[in-house]
């Protein structure tokens, strides 16, 4: 079984795409059942571009342990906990 990546590889071939698509959170989860990678750089680990923002922090892929395949939320926060908070306000 693969293992699931919240950065996949991008086609890089004519330049670093610009983010990804997020999807949504249910917002009746609770934080324990959320999962997180990141946080990313201006460059996240599958090679899309997502730019700097020092107000907001860096990027994290935030989805539903377990359930990854089904869409994966790409947050700004300053921790791995507020990631978390985030992904459940959107």
């Amino acid at each position: 079984m693969n293992r699931f990546r919240p950065f996949p590889a991008r086609d890089c071939k004519y330049g670093a795409p610009m983010g990804r698509m997020s999807a949504m959170i249910d917002p009746d989860l609770t934080p324990d059942d959320l999962a997180v990678a990141g946080p990313a750089g201006e460059y996240d680990a599958g090679g899309a571009y997502w730019g700097y923002s020092d107000r907001e922090g860096p990027v994290w892929a935030v989805w539903h342990k377990g359930r990854g395949s089904a869409g994966v939320a790409y947050v700004r926060a300053r921790s791995r906990d507020a990631a978390k908070r985030v992904a459940l306000e959107a």
